[in-house]
């Protein structure tokens, strides 16, 4: 087993009656190399513990256990992980919500020390490394980084947790936008309530009314019985809004309304309903820019930008690069159960110079390809980037890199105007789409355009099509 610090780590198993599972857990953990403590302790002796991990044990009745609800929110910044009886039909959703992973009860030992190393990468990290320490603020809201750009956005979360009104939180795609509307709604006094996310960009047009909003029976064609929308799944509780750039001018409308006095009709409804929701939206456009432009509701926009978090860019948080490939190496290790891959000397280097258009959520999926397919125990900046890891920095505008040096012209004003601002096209457009690696709506969202829009100049300039 991995170990997390020199020390064993100590993991408290905790059930509200006297349960003769306990003892097995605990003789599990003790194979695994865990320390026990005094073996099973009930709930109400744990307040002065400062145990590394919960185990919470479900009893096999699987009624609502309020005791043990109490003792997670006791510890709501402690890894947990709460094992269910197997063959339970139904599990208690509001203790899923307080772990950070569960497992049927009894497993193997294999899959319990998969499921312990997953919850417990809270309480350590890489030889040496504090980033990970317990207490750090960055930890408390599942957050891995070092930089200050970092902590000055994390002490906002926080600022932000205390109160209950809308949240715009602005960032590059991959930033980790869900993550922080997590850490707001998780620090405030709704964290007892859902938290409820939705990507706006992903709802079909003619579909977005009613899934965020529901519908009665018989409202259309298809209406064979009443469904709740994401609202009424979200009362007390927290709903999130990502790429909420895409709703069509009709559902911002209707959410306009709702943020007004918190009140809506589902589609078919004669009476309208009432809903406590907190709404943290978040977008990776500048939306006071499509505001300007008519293509999103200015009102909605005052209305959602009450308080606003902005998520700096992996390229401006240069010292994380090494903490997160650390991080994101040691859950590879875990799962693919390949201790012994690292990263090469001079690759931490080259990902720093990498400008990381696709933010945190690229250098993730680069170093699980890496991760997978390189053969030797060393993983190269050539495995992580390929051929960019040889290629200079980029420069700062296309101008520079496109439209530099001598130029011939041999025809009207409009006529070279017209051809540069075709060659410009092409070349931005190939560019844009290479940076997404082919994803049109990455591309898309890259380029501040629709992506229907998008997909047409694409087609035009045969940029990805046959």
């Amino acid at each position: 087993m991995a170990r997390i610090h020199e020390e064993a780590c100590t993991a408290l198993v905790v059930a509200s009656n006297d349960d003769a599972r306990q003892g097995a857990v605990c003789k599990a953990l003790h194979r695994l190399g865990w320390d026990t403590g005094q073996g099973p302790v009930p709930p109400e002796t744990l307040y002065e513990a400062d145990p590394n991990v919960l185990l919470v044990l479900v009893p096999p009745d699987q009624t609502r256990d309020q005791e043990l609800i109490r003792l997670l929110d006791r510890f709501p910044l402690m890894p947990g992980l709460v094992l269910f009886p197997c063959g339970a039909t139904t599990w208690d959703v509001s203790l899923i919500n307080r772990c950070n992973d569960f497992v049927g009860w009894p497993c193997s030992d294999k899959e319990l020390r998969y499921r312990l190393d997953r919850v417990s990468m809270k309480v350590g990290g890489a030889a040496g490394a504090s980033y990970l320490d317990p207490g750090d603020e960055l930890v408390n809201l599942n957050i891995v980084g070092v930089s200050e750009p970092l902590r000055r956005a994390v002490r906002h979360i926080h600022k932000l947790s205390r109160c209950d009104a809308p949240v715009l939180v602005n960032g590059e795609t991959g930033t980790g936008k869900e993550l922080a509307a997590r850490g707001i709604h998780y620090n405030s006094s709704r964290r007892d309530g859902p938290f409820v996310a939705v990507n706006c960009g992903a709802l079909p047009d003619h579909l977005s009314e009613n899934e965020l909003f529901g519908h009665e029976r018989g409202a259309y064609t298809d209406a064979a019985g009443q469904q709740a929308g994401m609202v009424a799944e979200a009362v007390g509780g927290t709903l999130f809004l990502d790429e909420i750039q895409a709703l069509t001018p009709h559902v911002q409308a209707t959410l306009l309304r709702f943020l007004e006095d918190g009140s809506y009709r589902p589609l078919g409804a004669s009476r309208s309903h009432t809903a406590d929701v907190r709404v943290i939206a978040a977008c990776n456009a500048d939306l006071a820019a499509l505001a300007g432009e008519g293509r999103f509701r200015s009102d909605l926009l005052y209305r959602l930008d009450v308080l606003s978090l902005n998520l700096p860019p992996l390229r401006e948080r240069r010292d994380d690069v090494a903490v997160l490939a650390e991080h994101f190496l040691r859950l590879f290790r875990i799962k693919y159960e390949q201790p012994d891959k690292y990263l090469a000397a001079g690759t931490i280097p080259t990902l720093q110079r990498y400008r990381w258009p696709g933010n945190i959520r690229e250098l993730e999926n680069r170093l699980h390809r890496a991760f997978v397919l390189t053969e030797q125990l060393a993983i190269t900046p050539a495995d992580v980037l390929g051929d960019l890891a040889s290629e200079p920095p980029r420069p700062r505008s296309m101008i520079d890199a496109n439209f530099s040096g001598s130029f011939q012209f041999s025809g009207s004003f409009q006529q070279e105007k017209a051809a540069a601002v075709a060659e410009f096209e092409r070349r931005y457009l190939q560019w844009v789409y290479t940076e997404a690696d082919g994803n049109v709506s990455a591309a898309a969202r890259q380029a501040g355009k629709e992506r229907r829009a998008l997909g047409k100049l694409l087609k035009k300039h045969g940029i990805g099509w046959p």
